[in-house]
């Protein structure tokens, strides 16, 4: 047990020595792609510099001093270059000169080793540079990496004939031994760097797409919020960039409902208690407007407007306004125990066309004006505490399912004396028949 969590210690412990030696010309302005391009081509240097680190130690033991030297020349240019880079972070020098020493150095000392054969293949490590190519400078570029490798290839084939260095003699064993290293090793790094490469594009697309789900939340969030302001058909209409948003709507039920004495109330409360209470109250008013169908317009001081009608499909907007005014009534007065105050309301509503739209442009809102509006705000500021005052329009549409009081000579602004209704409530079945 001890043993297996040292293992998993020290191969923890070499993973993040590697990724940080793979990350030296990462800098924190890079994107995912760029950050995973600079990782691999850095990778790939350390990588080859190591199995350089074995061609030097066996050129040098069996002799060929011009093998060994190129090798040790190849790792310390090799070294300069990441050191340069760390840095530097200039990614175009390290790209053009670690490939270019990629390409070239084992097609050298192939040619130095006398060949394919004598040198156990050591070219194949050249394929390293297009392929590099590919990751650090995209595809079209990359084909001429590949054109120079085939290039070089060729003439490093027409030039081995016979061994070009004297006194580089490689025992068979050894020749053996080092193709199974050089195709072994040039596959391990082409497996590895493909491997990183394909791991760190879906890391990209993990985060990518995870950025992706945190806008669309956002987007939801703001939608949520433009539509807590604005009726859907109009948020939509903003989304789609329409410029002027207005519209003549033919029948339109606005209701204005207010609370009686609330601006003695605000004087003799804390702020905070204020606040309190009308949002725990026009949050409730929200929802009843919510289930009803209806669209909550705005809210002035302590005077709540809503509307009916907004949505095509919505024949029945005026009884609904109706049932809200009761059910406006109803949630006062159950607040009122936790208020501490005895909550009544003042409401009228009236019912025919209004024109609306959206004011402004960042605080933007959404609004409706005619005579539609002003006599439904008349019918609530002439109405009587705790009850429900509604127009002459309300009552011929809604005398047949609903009781209604008459209030004659009513002193409205604009108006004159008109004839008012008081709402009492619904008609049960039978008597909704009676009426004409």
């Amino acid at each position: 047990m001890r043993l297996a969590i040292r293992k998993d210690s020290v191969r923890r412990r070499v993973a993040v020595a590697v990724s940080h030696l793979a990350g030296i010309g990462v800098q924190t302005t890079d994107t995912p792609q760029e950050r995973a391009t600079k990782t691999a081509l850095t990778l790939a240097a350390l990588l080859l510099g190591t199995f350089a680190g074995a061609w030097t130690l066996v050129y040098f033991w069996y002799g060929p001093t011009f093998g060994w030297v190129t090798s040790l020349v190849y790792q310390m240019s090799l070294l300069f270059a990441l050191v340069h880079f760390a840095r530097t972070k200039s990614f175009a020098v390290f790209r053009l000169t670690s490939l270019s020493l990629h390409l070239v150095t084992p097609i050298i000392v192939q040619v130095a080793l006398g060949g394919f054969h004598p040198s156990s293949g050591v070219a194949l490590w050249s394929l390293v540079a297009p392929l590099g190519a590919v990751i650090a400078y995209g595809s079209r570029e990359s084909v001429k990496w590949f054109a120079a490798y085939l290039t070089l290839v060729g003439v490093s084939a027409a030039a081995g004939v016979g061994e070009i260095a004297s006194g580089a003699h490689v025992p068979a064993v050894a020749v053996a031994v080092f193709f199974v290293a050089n195709i072994g090793g040039v596959s391990a790094v082409v497996f590895l760097l493909v491997r990183f490469f394909v791991r760190e594009r879906e890391r990209a697309i993990r985060i990518l797409a995870e950025q992706h789900e945190r806008l669309a939340d956002e987007q939801r969030r703001s939608e949520r919020l433009l539509l807590n302001i604005l009726p859907a058909p109009v948020a939509e209409r903003l989304k789609q960039g329409d410029g002027i948003i207005a519209a003549r709507l033919p029948d339109v039920s606005v209701l204005f409902a207010d609370i009686v004495g609330f601006t003695e109330l605000s004087e003799r409360w804390p702020p905070e208690k204020v606040v309190v209470m009308l949002n725990s109250l026009f949050s409730a008013f929200d929802e009843l407007a919510d289930s009803g169908g209806l669209e909550r317009i705005k809210t002035i001081g302590d005077a709540y407007m809503v509307a009916g009608g907004l949505h095509p499909g919505q024949p029945d907007h005026l009884a609904a306004i109706a049932e809200m005014g009761f059910a406006m009534q109803r949630e006062a007065h159950r607040q009122s125990a936790s208020a501490g105050f005895a909550l009544e309301l003042r409401i009228g509503f009236s019912v025919g066309p209004v024109v609306a739209g959206v004011i402004g442009r960042r605080k933007f809102a959404y609004d409706m004006w005619g005579d539609t509006v002003n006599t439904a705000s008349r019918m609530e500021s002439t109405g009587i505490a705790g009850s429900i005052q509604v127009s002459g329009a309300v009552f011929d549409r809604l005398k047949a399912n609903f009781r209604f009081e008459r209030r004659d000579r009513v002193s409205v602004r604009g108006k004159g004396q008109i004839t008012t209704y008081i709402l009492l409530g619904e008609r049960d079945a039978a008597a909704a028949k009676e009426v004409p």
